[in-house]
């Protein structure tokens, strides 16, 4: 049976008056001009329709249908489980205890409650306006949507409460319309820091004098007047950004902060706004100090190329990199500048004078408020420039000195710390491609380059430098686990353990050669406490990332360079081996020392180093010999074990030759050095015990290996 239960019915004419009015499936209509009171309502299954008035001092329960054009007065909490179609209706929350709020879509939503707050349980949509007559609206972890109203917000003496976690939008797709509105004075009581905010209405929104913080993203499809009051924070976790793919525009100053694990050392940095000066750096470095803390970098420079650029009234423009140092702090750093955000295509002009120290490198950055994709194809335009990234990481001990990693093709150098993703403020280096000297290049990029994802935060850092950005799940890419490759590093052995990486990884694309798509040059390190390692190509090049086509030769020699700037034992380490087949061999060859060291079976190799560059005494073989070691046909070694003699001969030298024996075991120790002359069979008397050995023979033409099984 479907009824309606009135308990304590007084005045049945204009107006109705009850303690619980309570529906199970009825249909109950409330004609305008009607005026029902009642204590709670628990419209259970049944349908009511309002358009009248509804006044309810204590709880409305909804898991019926209610709808209506009508004014309804809650004085408790509103819950719902059922329908409600808010029509042009009001719904009017006035009580005086705190008050839940159903997360629904209402037209008209008004605060009345003087006495305590009214707390929204989930995602609200206001399609006409939210007045604040009195009271506190606490959205909490929400989202709190205005449609398209000409006034979505009104303001007496209420106001609202946000948090780090709420949401605010003003419009959706469909629903842009409303005039341009101005945020009423004193709405958000504290000024709040909110997650992300959304614009979707045709005509402007102007913050006025509501400063809003945001910890997320800010998305644009229609004008923003910020009135200087909008803030990106950064902390350790995250900083907030401003999604490029938008239609919109955000107009006036904003204030964007950067963070920094640690403000000791110069970091690389650029300006997200259009014409930002140096000034506003001043709070937070010293512009005066004697060793200038902020630089351009100048190609054309015959020396290093850094500029002092320390003139507050110097103008930080887009997608150009400063060296910034904030002085010897080591603690965690967040900064800030403010300014009018760059948005659109932006085009820079670079060079490659060839010269000494500056070798082509521009030092570039990210010019807009939000992290760019390098790999972007739609939007870049890179003309003579190489497709590397390269970034710097201050030391931990030296405030004036730093590493440099790369990226190029999926690859970095750091294992994936540094990668395609630039967060905003960030500079770095790129390379104009090397030709006819001098050689102009031309970087471009528009808008289709920036993140726009809303997905959760993650730091990408460069060893813990790089600004973080709001980018998880993004398509940062390291291709670590498809690519053919090896990962080296060098340190000292007794110095504070930090490492230069550097990869060789095949693509059949790739060549011997410097490849401006495949290859990472080599920037040196300044930090003297961290050598600098590289590989070198067949034209000399100096990589930190080197492509090598496939070959279906059974060895492979790739030379190793490294420049150290104190003496002291050098640790170079495998870092990795992947997708290698087993069969192949890796060798560290030391052609000094003649050491031909397994790296499969000991991935460190140790050897004392002086300060200086080694080009020609360090090669990685990669062999399918295991029996059979040498780089040269024709300069060979045979050599076997006998009745406890070695026999050997050196083939394709000189009759007259001489040369110098040595055998070692597979701990790199020499067992035996012996000098012979010419090619002809030699016999060694020597105990050795079973095991494995190598027997290197060294001439003028160089070390030849061989090595034997005793059993």
């Amino acid at each position: 049976m479907k009824f309606i239960t009135v308990i304590f019915i007084f005045l049945l004419t204009g107006n109705c008056f009850a303690q619980v009015l309570s529906n199970n499936g009825a249909v109950a209509t409330i004609a305008s001009g009607t005026v029902v009171n009642t204590s709670s309502v628990a419209n259970n299954t049944g349908t009511i329709t309002n358009n009248g008035t509804i006044s309810i001092s204590s709880h409305l329960s909804n898991g019926g249908t209610i709808s209506g054009n009508g004014l309804l007065h809650i004085g408790g909490n509103f819950t719902n489980s059922g329908s409600f179609n808010a029509g042009l209706g009001t719904v009017n929350f006035n009580g005086s205890l705190s008050q839940n709020i159903a997360p629904l879509t209402f037209y008209n939503l008004n605060i009345a409650n003087a006495s305590a707050d009214c707390f929204v349980l989930g995602s609200l949509i206001v399609n006409g306006t939210l007045s604040l007559s009195i009271g506190n609206l606490v959205v909490g972890s929400n989202t709190l949507t205005f449609q398209n109203a000409d006034i979505p917000l009104s303001r007496t003496n209420g106001i609202i409460t946000l948090i780090s976690a709420s949401n605010l939008v003003f419009g959706t797709p469909g629903n842009t319309l409303g005039n341009a509105f101005v945020v009423p004075a004193g709405l958000f009581n504290p000024s709040p820091t909110i997650n992300n905010l959304t614009i979707n209405r045709q005509n402007s929104l102007t913050l006025n004098n509501q400063m809003l913080s945001l910890r997320g993203i800010l998305s644009s499809n229609g004008p923003l007047n910020t009135s200087g009051n909008l803030t990106l924070l950064a902390d350790a976790t995250q900083t907030a950004m401003i999604d490029g793919s938008g239609t919109g525009s955000v107009n006036g100053d904003v204030t964007m902060q950067g963070y920094l694990p640690a403000g000791f050392g110069y970091k690389y940095l650029s300006s997200p706004f259009q014409a930002a000066t140096v000034n506003e750096f001043a709070d937070d470095m010293d512009l005066l100090a004697t060793f200038p803390t902020l630089y351009r970098n100048d190609e054309s420079k015959n020396t290093a190329g850094w500029v002092t650029y320390t003139n507050t009234a110097g103008l930080l423009n887009p997608l150009q990199g400063y060296a910034v140092n904030f002085g010897s702090s080591t603690t965690a750093k967040t900064f800030e500048i403010i300014g009018e955000v760059s948005n659109g295509p932006i085009s820079k002009t670079l060079f490659n004078n060839n010269n000494q120290f500056t070798l082509g490198f521009n030092l570039v950055g990210n010019p807009y408020p939000s992290p760019i994709d390098w790999n972007s194809g739609a939007g870049w335009i890179k003309t003579n420039i190489d497709n590397a990234l390269y970034f710097f990481n201050a030391s931990s001990t030296d405030q004036y000195g730093g590493t440099y990693s790369s990226y190029i093709n999926g690859i970095s150098n750091d294992g994936g710390i540094s990668n395609n993703v630039i967060p905003a403020m960030q500079g770095f280096f790129v390379h104009v491609s090397n030709g006819t000297f001098p050689i102009s290049g031309s970087l471009s990029i528009n808008n289709k380059a920036r993140i726009t994802t809303s997905a959760s935060a993650k730091i990408l850092k460069g060893k813990g430098e790089i600004l973080s950005s709001l980018s998880s799940g993004l398509k940062q890419s390291d291709a670590n686990e498809t690519k053919t490759m090896l990962r080296i590093k060098a340190s000292y052995k007794d110095g504070n353990s930090v490492s230069d990486p550097a990869v060789i990884y095949f693509d059949n694309l790739a060549s011997n050669k410097f490849d401006k798509d495949f290859d990472a040059l080599k920037l040196m390190n300044t930090d003297i406490s961290v050598p600098s390692l590289y590989t070198i190509a067949a034209d000399a090049q100096n990589l930190s990332i080197n492509a090598l086509p496939f070959t279906s030769d059974s060895t492979i020699r790739i030379p190793v360079g490294i420049k150290t700037e104190q003496s002291g034992f050098v640790n170079f380490k495998i870092e990795s081996l992947n997708n290698l087949p087993y069969s192949m061999k890796v060798y560290f060859l030391d052609a000094n020392t003649n050491v031909f060291h397994d790296l499969r079976k000991e991935p460190t190799y140790s050897v004392n180093l002086n300060t200086g560059k080694y080009d020609n005494r360090f090669s990685i073989l990669f062999s399918l010999k295991d029996s059979e070691l040498q780089l040269d046909p024709q300069n060979s070694l045979q050599a076997r074990y006998s009745n406890g003699s070695l026999i050997y001969r050196h083939i394709g030298i000189r009759e007259d030759s001489k040369a110098n024996l040595r055998i070692t075991n597979t701990n790199g120790q020499v067992l035996k050095r012996v000098d012979f002359t010419g090619t002809e069979e030699q016999k060694l008397l020597i105990d050795l015990n079973p095991g494995i050995y190598v027997i290197t023979s060294q001439s003028e033409k160089g070390p030849v290996h061989k090595k034997i099984i005793v059993h």
